[in-house]
């Protein structure tokens, strides 16, 4: 910028204009349970999810020539329209097994679901390789665990195993000084173990362990 008396010129500003934004998301969901033995318990559950955005911006000067200091914005930049619709349906899987009195095994599965949307207004001249939207993302989900009580119920121990298998996780990156989403694989794993030992009435420990590993 330079000036003087507060007149002069500066670079172009990001000018980033939203007239409408709107989400609708729709879903039905229910779950049933079934003793398979006194021991083992079957539960399965299921979703619908319907999700649909509509949007109307558009980014008036977001590059160009220097500005004069207090001029007025260009209003003759068209405004950008997009709407959509993401559906699909998920759902999860989870065996408990009680095997003693004090002690329940359990493995489950499930797959996630979040809808895709809309990147902000940018001038594509300059980003050709940015797209305009982003897909939804998935995720399917594995555990493994235990959860005891045990020393004469003075001490809980939970420990947990589990795998998350990503397909086009949204993540984001400043591009143009703003936010956009984009899509990536990933793989997440680990392990936690949470401990909490009470011996007496006057003492209480809490003990907590975790590893992960992430590759994307």
């Amino acid at each position: 910028a330079a000036g003087v008396d507060g007149v002069g010129l500066v670079s172009p500003a990001f000018n980033s204009e939203t007239d409408k934004y709107t989400i609708d998301s729709t879903a039905i969901f229910g779950e049933i349970y079934y003793e398979l033995t006194d021991t083992l318990k079957l539960t399965l559950g299921a979703r619908y999810t319907e999700d649909e955005k509509d949007l109307k911006d558009r980014a008036p000067l977001a590059t160009g020539t220097p500005q004069v200091i207090g001029a007025n914005l260009p209003q003759d930049t068209p405004y950008n329209k997009q709407n959509d619709k993401w559906e699909e349906t998920t759902g999860r899987v989870v065996l408990d097994w009680a095997f003693s009195d004090d002690a329940l095994a359990f493995a489950s599965y499930s797959r996630g679901y979040k809808g895709g949307g809309f990147n902000p207004p940018f001038n594509a001249a300059e980003f050709p390789d940015q797209a305009t939207t982003f897909e939804p993302e998935f995720v399917d989900a594995f555990e493994i665990g235990l959860k005891s009580q045990l020393l004469d119920n003075t001490l809980q121990a939970n420990l947990t195993a589990f795998f998350y298998d990503y397909s086009d996780m949204q993540i984001s990156k400043i591009i143009n000084r703003t936010s956009f989403n984009e899509n990536t694989d990933a793989e997440i794993m680990g392990a936690e173990a949470e401990f909490v030992w009470a011996p007496d009435a006057n003492w209480l420990f809490n003990a907590n362990f975790s590893y992960v590993h992430s590759e994307v």
